[in-house]
């Protein structure tokens, strides 16, 4: 861990900082078991560098939210993260759809789930995922009115 923040304080912003915080974050969750301390690493990469490495990263810290901290709800933050840092993206559509479905189906939040299906449609209206979140929007009310 050490060598790889040396590297990065020697070359910042760089293509070989990069490198090491991505090692750095696989070493904290695969090597050591750390995987709070993974997500942090990788923040840093989405602090410091654009898209795609920064949105890459944070998708791989939801998935450590996901599987490794069982945290649904930092699974969602980070989803978010990526829309909100990105929105010209696609990814930004599809992290959104995402978070949603989290909301939706992981922690049964109707309320907040309808509201990220909402702000799918009314952001990206033209994206695929747009009428897939109508679609849940429409089942979220008809599972409310009963």
């Amino acid at each position: 861990i050490e060598v790889h923040e040396r590297i990065v304080k020697a070359f910042p912003r760089t293509e070989g900082a990069l490198k090491a915080l991505k090692a750095q974050a696989r070493l904290q969750r695969e090597r050591l078991s750390r995987p709070a301390e993974a997500v942090k690493t990788l923040r840093r990469v989405a602090d410091d560098y654009r898209f795609p490495a920064g949105a890459e990263a944070l998708k791989e810290a939801a998935v450590i939210g996901r599987k490794d901290l069982k945290d649904y709800g930092l699974e969602v933050e980070l989803r978010r993260q990526v829309a909100s840092s990105y929105p010209d993206t696609s990814e930004a559509t599809e992290q959104l759809y995402a978070a949603a479905e989290i909301l939706e189906d992981d922690l049964k939040d109707d309320a907040q789930a309808k509201a990220a299906y909402q702000e799918v449609v009314s952001k990206y209206p033209t994206h695929k995922l747009a009428k897939k979140a109508q679609d849940r929007i429409a089942k979220i009310d008809k599972r409310s009115s009963q």
